[in-house]
C-alpha cells in the first residue's frame, strides 16, 4: 500500500514536472519567436538606418551644393548691386554737379543784375542829392532867414548899447573915485566931529602953511576890475557926459 501510494505520488510529481516542463518549453518557444521577430525588426531598422544615412549624406551634399550656389548667387547679386549703386551714385554726383553749376550761373547772373540795379539806384541817388543841394529857396525859408538876420542885428545893437553904458558907468565911477580921493586925501574920517578933542591951533600934519596937501595917488581906492586906468592928473573941470536914458525893450 505504501509502495503504491509512493508510486502514485511519484507519478503525480512526474505529471506536475511534465506540465511545468511543457509550460517552460512553450515559454521558451514563445521567447524564441519574440527574439526572432525582434531580430527581424532590428535588421529592418538597420536597413532603414543605412538607407536614411545614405539619404542624409545625399541631402548633406545637396545642402552643400545649394549653399555653394547660394553663396555664388549672393556674391553675384552683391557685385551687381554694388555696380548699380556706383552707377546711380555717379549719376547723382553728375546731376548734383550740373545743378550746382546751374545754380552758380543763375547766382552770377542775379548778382550782375543786382550790381546794375545798385549802380542805377546810386546814380538816381546822386542826381536826387544834386537836385536837393541845388534846389531853389522857398519863400518861407527866405522870410525866416531875413527875420533871423534882423533879430541878430537888433541883438548886436542892444549888446553894443549895453557895452557903451557899461563903459560910461565905469568911467563915471573912476572919476568919482578920483575926485573923492583928491578931496579927502585918500583917508576920509567918517563920524561926528568933536571940536574939544583936538586943539584948534594945531595944523594938520604935513600942512605947515595951513593948506592941506595934495592928495596922494598911492592912498586912493583901487579901480574897478576891467575899468580904464586914470592917474592923479584927471581933469575934474570937464565932467563926463550924462548916461543914455534909452533902455532896451
Amino acid at each position: 500500500m505504501e509502495l503504491e501510494r509512493a508510486m502514485e505520488i511519484t507519478r503525480q510529481k512526474d505529471g506536475d514536472h511534465a506540465m511545468v516542463t511543457s509550460e517552460l518549453e512553450e515559454c521558451v518557444r514563445h521567447r524564441d519567436q519574440t527574439i526572432s521577430h525582434l531580430e527581424t525588426e532590428l535588421q529592418n531598422l538597420q536597413k532603414g538606418i543605412d538607407e536614411m544615412s545614405r539619404e542624409l549624406e545625399a541631402k548633406g551634399k545637396d545642402v552643400l551644393r545649394i549653399r555653394s550656389e547660394a553663396n555664388a548667387a549672393a556674391r553675384s547679386l552683391e557685385d551687381q548691386v554694388q555696380k548699380q549703386f556706383k552707377s546711380e551714385l555717379n549719376d547723382l554726383m553728375d546731376q548734383h554737379q550740373n545743378e550746382a553749376q546751374q545754380m552758380l550761373t543763375e547766382f552770377t547772373e542775379a548778382q550782375e543784375i543786382l550790381k546794375d540795379k545798385i549802380s542805377e539806384l546810386r546814380i538816381l541817388l546822386e542826381e536826387a542829392e544834386d537836385r536837393y543841394m541845388n534846389r531853389e529857396s522857398r519863400a518861407e525859408d527866405l522870410e525866416m532867414i531875413q527875420n533871423l538876420q534882423m533879430a541878430i542885428r537888433e541883438a548886436q545893437q542892444q549888446i553894443q548899447k549895453l557895452m557903451d553904458e557899461k563903459r560910461h558907468y565905469q568911467m563915471e565911477l573912476v572919476n568919482r573915485e578920483t575926485n573923492f580921493n583928491k578931496m579927502f586925501n585918500g583917508d576920509p574920517k567918517v563920524g561926528v566931529m568933536n571940536p574939544l578933542s583936538y586943539p584948534t591951533h594945531k595944523k594938520a600934519k604935513g600942512d605947515k602953511n595951513g593948506v592941506r596937501g595934495s592928495p596922494s595917488i598911492h592912498n586912493r581906492l583901487d579901480p574897478l576890475p576891467g575899468s580904464p586906468f586914470h592917474d592923479g592928473q584927471f581933469n575934474t573941470a570937464k565932467p563926463l557926459p550924462p548916461p543914455s536914458k534909452k533902455f532896451i525893450k
